[in-house]
């Protein structure tokens, strides 16, 4: 059994892994969301839905961003366990044991239940593991960064990505990064 450490960097304000350093940016689709299809879904991200794809509504908003111009909005339309935007990023071949951590700005508005999260899952492994998750932002908030760390397991291929809204109200989530730590040197 493998440990996926997660490490919330609001308590560790010191540590490099927090500041920015040491760390190599991954290619992501649109993390600004400031593309969007003619029908207002989220280019380069996709929709999970639990059950009915009709509870919640994942579309590009021009009307709040934390940067640019437009942000992604998850909305719960009907009671439903949870509504998501996602990517699966591959992994470097050399990312074994090394920190990944995802940020994000996040704000919310009445949301209840779990809140709005971060959440990643790596793939290319031969039993799934269960995603990890961030601290959870709910109530009404306004923007601010979240950041989820975690060890690449071994053989990990690829990771899945997401920002979850499990329960009732809204959430945004703008200004996605996924960095890797740099390998020792």
């Amino acid at each position: 059994m493998r440990l996926l450490v997660v490490i919330p960097c609001i308590l560790l304000p010191a540590l490099s892994a927090c500041t920015g350093q040491d760390y190599t940016a991954l290619p992501l689709a649109n993390a600004g969301f400031e593309e969007a299809s003619a029908s207002g879904r989220i280019a380069g991200w996709n929709s999970q839905l639990h059950v009915d794809a009709t509870a919640y509504e994942t579309v590009v908003d021009s009307s709040v961003a934390k940067e640019g111009r437009f942000s992604a909005r998850i909305r719960q339309l009907r009671p439903q366990v949870f509504g998501s935007i996602g990517q699966v990023v591959p992994l470097p071949a050399d990312a074994a044991g090394r920190t990944l951590r995802l940020r994000a700005a996040m704000r919310s508005d009445s949301a209840h239940g779990k809140g709005m999260s971060l959440s990643l899952q790596f793939g290319g492994l031969p039993q799934s593991p269960d995603p990890l998750y961030s601290a959870a932002t709910r109530g009404t908030t306004d923007w601010h960064e979240v950041v989820l760390l975690a060890k690449v397991p071994q053989g990990a291929k690829d990771v899945n990505l997401r920002a979850v809204l499990q329960g009732d109200g809204t959430g945004w989530v703008d200004a996605v990064r996924l960095e890797l730590e740099n390998p020792p040197r």
